[in-house]
């Protein structure tokens, strides 16, 4: 048996209303949270860990999925898109898992945060090319978590 400490992976997707040179896929003040989009953690693309929607926060307008006690490793994070959406965070699609992906790596005790950015292929006037100057406000960030936060477990070897 082995005892560590689990990591916790959070899923974020959010609305890239300013679609414009280096702003393009960064969550720019203004850039809603999106509520209900799927987001599956997996180790391989036959083998999924967790699966769930993003949904509200105690933070109103603030949505996200949270996938806690995990094991430490790598994963692959993978959001389903919503008809009419097109993502431009990763920006692609993952070859091997047909969708929009990104992988973290997470030692004992960490946390992870990642954010998938989405628009509409039809978006209303005065949305795309939003001000340039709008600053940034979140990032993807691997973290540290709080002693305490989450359990020991024992797992099996």
């Amino acid at each position: 048996f082995i005892v560590e400490r689990c990591v916790t992976i959070n899923g974020r997707a959010f609305n890239d209303l300013v679609l414009n040179g280096t702003n393009l896929g960064k969550r720019n003040a203004g850039d809603p949270w999106q509520e209900n989009w799927v987001m599956t953690v997996a180790t391989s693309p036959t083998a999924t860990v967790a699966s769930g929607v993003t949904s509200s926060t105690a933070t109103p307008g603030f949505y996200q999925i949270a996938f806690p006690n995990l094991r430490a490793g790598t994963y692959t994070v993978c959001e389903t898109l919503q008809a009419g959406w097109t993502s431009s965070t990763p920006g692609s699609l993952d070859p091997a898992y047909g969708r929009p992906c990104k992988r973290i790596t997470l030692t004992p005790g960490q946390g992870g945060t990642l954010l998938f950015g989405n628009y509409q292929a039809v978006t209303v006037a005065g949305e795309i090319n939003a001000a340039a100057e709008e600053s940034v406000t979140d990032s993807e960030q691997i973290y540290d978590l709080p002693v305490g936060a989450d359990e020991d477990t024992t797992l099996p070897e």
